[in-house]
């Protein structure tokens, strides 16, 4: 009978991902203030919201694609419904929209069960107003 073995870099993988787990509990450090040039640039143009003020998480951020393309991302979770739609649209260089480009979205109906996963903070750093213009908190 033939023994397995195990190879090196499985055990360093191993070591690694129950050094990490182990890191999980820490609490996630407050989130900093929105970008104000996202701020600015969805409230000079903002789509229509349907989640009201009051029920809003609000998540803004930049971002730099793989094209070195920047832009910025809104994300509103109903804290009732856990219902999310990330907001986002591509900037000039000039932190300004480009021509003729518009609010994109994404949908989905619970955050953390079938939201992506990445770069976007997970605390809140702003909030709408009644009429869906973003106020930092």
């Amino acid at each position: 009978m033939a023994v397995p073995s195990i190879r090196p870099c499985f055990i360093a993988v191993l070591l690694l991902a129950s050094a990490s787990s182990a890191c999980s509990g820490e609490a996630s450090p407050p989130p900093g203030p929105p970008p104000q040039h996202c701020v600015r640039v969805w409230n000079e143009d903002s789509p229509s919201v349907a989640v009201p003020a009051d029920d809003a998480n609000v998540i803004v951020y930049e971002w730099t694609d793989k094209a070195e393309d920047e832009g910025c991302g809104v994300v509103i979770v109903s804290r009732t419904t856990g219902a999310w739609t990330i907001h986002f649209i591509v900037l000039a260089r000039a932190g300004k929209a480009l021509p003729g480009t518009r609010w994109d979205a994404v949908s989905g109906q619970e955050w953390g069960e079938d939201s992506p996963e990445g770069d976007v903070p997970e605390a809140p750093n702003a909030a709408l107003n009644p009429a869906g213009r973003i106020i930092s908190i």
